[in-house]
């Protein structure tokens, strides 16, 4: 308790909620320290029920969504008491198909949307092995994003006269989403500052071809679920490129890439 307020929120910002929720108690200057954090983190989803068997499904959906409101509660007393929200993590490592999450998946971005986010970290569980949440479109604009993390969304383009524009992107993590060749390339380009591009275990991606992002650095793919026919990559300053894939590539064109120092190509 002697320590710095800031030195306490970086020691707390490692912790998930309800770990620094539980270190609140400690004194009112780690009380304050937990109430003026701007990191988020919900975790591995472990915080959220999973109904097993004989057990009352409805008893355990409404304890979802009392914890859900709970998180968007927090967010919008946050914004209130203008302390805003750096970096959010949340992991629903359960589909809950029977409980439809859109409503709460939207609104929690909306209040997000209203923090100048630096990083989000958003993972959602899948229905018989496919993402069945779309992502909301307030995301593709939030152009205060360092950092993006998706797991298990649909990602579909904005509707006629939509923007995509991630302009202080440069990290893009994409993990078990489903989307097309023409959704990625609109994604990709409207992030010009892109420094980092990671594609793992992604549904309808047939090939990868990136063009005129000056500043990306490294790309790793693995095992996405469509086989790639071919990568063809125009990125001046990539210097790692690290492809492990399910089939043969027919074409892997990197000739312009004038920086690259690693190239792995890996087919099972």
């Amino acid at each position: 308790s002697q320590l710095p307020e800031p030195i306490l929120q970086h020691i707390l910002s490692f912790l998930e909620v309800k770990e620094a929720i539980q270190m609140s108690v400690v004194s009112k200057t780690w009380n304050n320290a937990v109430a003026m954090l701007h990191s988020l983190n919900y975790g591995d989803g472990s915080l959220f029920p999973v109904a097993k068997r004989n057990e009352n499904e409805e008893a355990v959906f409404d304890k979802i969504r009392e914890l859900l409101n709970g998180v968007e509660s927090m967010i919008r007393k946050r914004q209130e008491q203008n302390v805003g929200v750096q970096k959010f993590c949340l992991r629903l490592s359960h589909s809950y198909k029977l409980l439809d999450l859109t409503p709460y998946i939207t609104r929690l971005t909306k209040e997000l949307s209203a923090c100048n986010i630096k990083e989000l970290v958003f993972k959602v569980g899948m229905y018989r092995g496919k993402p069945c949440y779309t992502l909301p479109k307030a995301v593709y604009t939030w152009c205060s994003l360092h950092k993006l993390e998706l797991g298990g969304f649909k990602l579909k383009l904005p509707s006629r006269g939509g923007i995509i524009s991630l302009s202080s992107l440069r990290e893009l993590r994409l993990y078990k989403t489903d989307m097309d060749h023409r959704v990625f390339q609109l994604l990709i380009m409207s992030c010009p500052e892109l420094e980092f591009l990671s594609v793992d275990y992604c549904f309808g991606l047939d090939r990868l071809e990136i063009f005129g992002l000056l500043k990306l650095k490294e790309i790793r793919t693995r095992n996405c679920l469509q086989n790639f026919d071919k990568i063809q990559i125009q990125a001046p300053n990539l210097e790692c490129l690290n492809h492990h894939g399910l089939g043969t590539l027919s074409l892997v064109d990197v000739n312009s890439c004038k920086s690259l120092k690693v190239l792995v190509l890996y087919s099972l």
